[in-house]
């Protein structure tokens, strides 16, 4: 695991918000990828339904400069499936034996998860290195 991960747990889940001060999960992503590895991602704002998050996944997907890959690396990202559809995010922290991806969900402040074990490995749409 990459020592740096360790500054990016636990910070609080906000709407819309990309900074160490609060995030959600795109804004988590793009809080790590510009301080970690100097890319930067636009900000996609959205509605408050949740609904809307699939849409605005597949509308704004090509405005990231990305390509899809099948043995992630720390710094990619993870593209998770909610009721079927992308509706999540988070960004790879672990190597290939921890399998570590840092994320955060609704009013939960950010942590770890294993992707390659229990729910997450199940709702898995894709691999992507956007840098």
């Amino acid at each position: 695991m990459v020592a740096w991960v360790n500054r990016y747990i636990g910070v609080p889940y906000k709407y819309g918000g990309d900074t160490i001060t609060g995030a959600d999960c795109w804004g988590l992503v793009r809080l790590v990828l510009r301080e970690e590895f100097g890319v930067i991602v636009p900000q996609f704002f959205h509605g408050e339904d949740d609904d809307d998050v699939p849409g605005l996944i597949k509308d704004n997907k090509a405005s990231v400069s990305h390509v899809r890959v099948a043995d992630p690396e720390i710094g990619d990202l993870v593209l998770l499936n909610i009721r079927g559809k992308p509706h999540h995010i988070g960004i790879i922290v672990g190597n290939q034996k921890e399998r570590n991806l840092l994320h955060t969900l609704f009013k939960q402040d950010s942590a770890l998860a294993f992707y390659n074990r229990g729910f997450w490995s199940t709702c898995i749409e894709g691999f992507y290195r956007v840098r």
